[in-house]
């Protein structure tokens, strides 16, 4: 019984690391499609002990967190990319290649806005190097763009 209890408050802390990556809890309750408006600030106060499973299943699809990480704790925050990303790129829609793309400049804005709230999310140690990567990619697609 006291491990469910301690379970329940990192769950809480694993929802508010997600909710700060929004501009506002406002932004992260409709990415989610939470219809209860204070859910944020009742898990902050501790009004909300245990979301359930509708709710959690709501965050992962609204923010693609993993649902691993969301529940337990293990692994990382958001699943890992396919090996193959040109054929997971060629075998996605181009609307949701487009929505997904979107959805990653909303975060990219909103973690530039909250950057304070960035000291107390545990972040993956190769996220650095995944961004610079991302970077070099869209800056050498930029290039050959403009060069034709």
């Amino acid at each position: 019984m006291s491990s469910k209890k301690s379970a329940i408050p990192d769950i809480s802390k694993r929802i508010l690391s997600l909710s700060a990556s929004y501009a506002t809890d406002k932004a992260f309750l409709e990415a989610c499609e939470i219809s209860n408006h204070s859910f944020v600030t009742d898990l902050r106060k501790g009004r909300v002990t245990s979301p359930g499973p509708e709710t959690l299943a709501l965050i992962v699809r609204g923010t693609g967190c993993s649902g691993t990480w969301l529940l337990t704790g293990k692994g990382e925050m958001f699943p890992p990319e396919p090996r193959d990303n040109a054929k997971a790129a060629a075998a996605e829609p181009e609307e949701q290649y487009i929505a997904h793309f979107k959805q990653a400049m909303r975060l990219i804005e909103n973690l530039e806005q909250r950057s304070d709230a960035l000291t107390d999310i545990e972040l993956p140690g190769d996220l650095p190097l995944k961004l610079s990567r991302l970077t070099t990619k869209l800056l050498e697609a930029q290039l050959e763009g403009n060069s034709d």
